[in-house]
C-alpha cells in the first residue's frame, strides 16, 4: 500500500510539473507564425523562427548600399525602441544611407516569443542570430551580407560573439559597451564626483562599495547585490539620470508611450503583428540578469580585431559607463597595434564649427566620445550621433 502511495504521488508530482513547465515554456505550435509581409513597398515584417522562439522584425529599404542590423541592450530591451524614436526612418533616419533590420534578440524581446526560460549561452543567442538572418533572407528575397552589427550596453556581448561566429558581418558598432564590469563600476564614483552629482562622503562610501564589489567578481559571485549599488547612486545622486547626468528625466516613459501606440491599432505607428509589442522583456532579463558582472572574453575580441573593424563610440555623460572606465576596458584588451592606438591623440570631429566629438583610431579598432549626450545617445542628439556614424560608415567602404 505504501509503494502504490508513494509511486501516485511521484506520479502527481510529475504531472504538476508538466504544467508547471508548460506555463513557463510554451510549445511551437504556441509561438507565432514564421512569415515576412510587405507592410509597404520598402518595408518588411514578421517573424523568424530560431532554435529558442521566434523573433521579430523589421526591414527598411534604405537610400544607400549598406546593411545595417540593429540589436538593443538590456538584456531584454526591444530594438524597436531604438527604431522608432532613436535612429529609424520616424526619427533618426539612418535609411537616409543604409538598409535597416531592426531584429529583436534575444528570442522574447519586441513582438517575438521565447519557447524558453532557461538561461542562454551569449553563443546560443549567436546560434540563433544567424540561423534568423538565414531564415530573413530567404522568406524576404533580400540578399543581406557585409553586416554592419550596431547595439548598445549589454548587447554588446550578444553584438560581439555574433560577429565572432557569423562571417557575413564585416563590421560591429558597440555604444557605451557594458563588457569588463569591474573597470567600467570602478570608475563611476570618481566621475560622479567630478560631476558634483554626489559629495565627498558619498565618494567613499561608494569607494569602499566598489571594492566590496570587485571582491564578489573576482570571487566569481555574479549574483551580489548589484542592483542596490545602482539604486543608491540613483538616490543619492539626487534622482537624476544614470544614462544622462544632464537630463531629469526617465527615458523609460518614451518606452510606455511606445508601447501605447504600437498596440494600437489607430496609430500611425501600427503594424499589425500577431502579439502585443513590449518595450522591455522581462523573461529575457531573467535570463541574463546574473551575467551583468560576469566577465566577458577579451579573447573574442583580440580575434575580430584582426579582421573586422569595431568601432566603440561612448556618450559624454552616461554614468553607468564613464568614459574612463570604457578606456580602461580598452586598454585591458591588448590589442596588438595598442602602442599605435592609445599613443595616438584624440582628433576633434567638427560640424558647422562647433565641437561635436573626439575620435582616434589603430588598426581594426576606432574610438569615438560624441560630446553633450548620454547613453540613449542616438534620442539626446540623433543629428550630431547620426553624422558621426554616417561619416564613419563612409571611412571605412
Amino acid at each position: 500500500m505504501f509503494c502504490l502511495i508513494l509511486i501516485v504521488s511521484c506520479y502527481a508530482r510529475l504531472i504538476l510539473q508538466d504544467l508547471e513547465d508548460m506555463k513557463y515554456q510554451p510549445e511551437e505550435s504556441q509561438l507565432p507564425k514564421q512569415y515576412c509581409k510587405n507592410h509597404d513597398s520598402k518595408t518588411k515584417y514578421g517573424y523568424l523562427h530560431v532554435p529558442n522562439g521566434a523573433i521579430s522584425f523589421i526591414y527598411y529599404q534604405g537610400e544607400g548600399q549598406q546593411n545595417i542590423v540593429y540589436i538593443n541592450g538590456g538584456p531584454g530591451l526591444s530594438s524597436q525602441v531604438s527604431n522608432y524614436l532613436e535612429i529609424g526612418p520616424h526619427s533618426g533616419q539612418w535609411n537616409n544611407f543604409s538598409n535597416l533590420l531592426f531584429m529583436d534578440l534575444p528570442a522574447g524581446t519586441g513582438y517575438g516569443r521565447t519557447n524558453t526560460t532557461k538561461n542562454l549561452t551569449y553563443e546560443e543567442v549567436a546560434i540563433d542570430y544567424e540561423i534568423a538572418m538565414n531564415e530573413f533572407n530567404n522568406l524576404c528575397k533580400v540578399n543581406y551580407k557585409d553586416v554592419i552589427l550596431f547595439s548598445t550596453d549589454f548587447g554588446a556581448r550578444f553584438a560581439l560573439a555574433i560577429a565572432n561566429r557569423s562571417k557575413s558581418i564585416k563590421c560591429v558598432g558597440l555604444l557605451d559597451p557594458f563588457l569588463d564590469t569591474l573597470k567600467i563600476v570602478a570608475e563611476i564614483p570618481n566621475y560622479a564626483f567630478h560631476l558634483g552629482v554626489i559629495d565627498y562622503q558619498e565618494l567613499i562610501y561608494f569607494e569602499k562599495a566598489v571594492i566590496k564589489l570587485s571582491d564578489d567578481i573576482i570571487n566569481g559571485d555574479y549574483q551580489h547585490e548589484n542592483a542596490k549599488f545602482f539604486k543608491l547612486l540613483y538616490y543619492l545622486s539626487g534622482n537624476i539620470s544614470l544614462y544622462n547626468v544632464l537630463e531629469q528625466k526617465l527615458y523609460s516613459e518614451d518606452e510606455d508611450k511606445l508601447e501605447y501606440a504600437l498596440n494600437n491599432p489607430d496609430s500611425l505607428y501600427y503594424i499589425p503583428f500577431e502579439t502585443e509589442f513590449v518595450a522591455r522583456s522581462q523573461t529575457v532579463f531573467d535570463q541574463f540578469k546574473y551575467n551583468y558582472f560576469e566577465p566577458f572574453d577579451n579573447n573574442i575580441i583580440q580575434h575580430l580585431l584582426n579582421h573586422k573593424n569595431i568601432l566603440i563610440y561612448q556618450s559624454q555623460f552616461d554614468m553607468l559607463i564613464p568614459p574612463s572606465g570604457t578606456m580602461q576596458w580598452l586598454i585591458s584588451i591588448n590589442y596588438e597595434l595598442d602602442d599605435f592606438f592609445y599613443q595616438s591623440q584624440l582628433t576633434k570631429q567638427m560640424k558647422d564649427d562647433q565641437l561635436i566629438g573626439l575620435w582616434k583610431r589603430g588598426g581594426y579598432l576606432e574610438y569615438l566620445i560624441v560630446l553633450n549626450t548620454g547613453q540613449v545617445m542616438h534620442r539626446d542628439n540623433h543629428n550630431t550621433s547620426m553624422s558621426l556614424i554616417q561619416y564613419y560608415l563612409e571611412s571605412i567602404i
